[in-house]
């Protein structure tokens, strides 16, 4: 199993100064962060793509991926191409918080990219769902 899945962090978001809803405290792995299940892995990775697109204005998958992944940790240009095979998109298509099924195959792209397995579906949605509900805020 892919460290991704098995911290249920399908994105491999890594550690830093704050914690998300749904993160193990002081987790095991000191590098990436951990989650209590993937559904809140994925939940996570929603809510830092709405920060890109929200507040660092980082409208198209190339800018997403180049922050996610900047070059000095992988090969970017293979990552964002990758991602805009799976979703459809060309690298500078505009994309927005509001299109839903677009953000939806973006997070699914970058789990896959990340672990090598196709995201469960369901289990996407679910993450999605609690990055919609008002009692679970960063």
């Amino acid at each position: 199993m892919s460290r991704g899945l098995n911290n249920n962090n399908p994105g491999n978001l890594r550690c830093g100064s704050f914690t998300y809803c749904g993160e193990i405290p002081q987790s095991t792995d000191i590098s990436f962060r951990q989650f209590y299940t993937i559904q809140w892995g994925y939940r996570a990775l929603f809510i830092c793509l709405r920060y890109y697109l929200l507040i660092l204005k980082l409208d198209t998958i190339e800018k997403i991926i180049y922050e996610y992944a900047p070059q000095n940790e992988n090969n970017t240009g293979v990552y964002i191409t990758k991602v805009c095979q799976s979703v459809g998109k060309c690298k500078d298509d505009i994309i927005t918080w509001n299109d839903k099924d677009t953000i939806v195959k973006i997070v699914e792209a970058i789990s896959y990219v990340e672990n090598g397995v196709e995201a469960v579906h369901t289990d996407v949605i679910i993450g999605y769902s609690f990055v919609e509900l008002k009692q679970y805020k960063e």
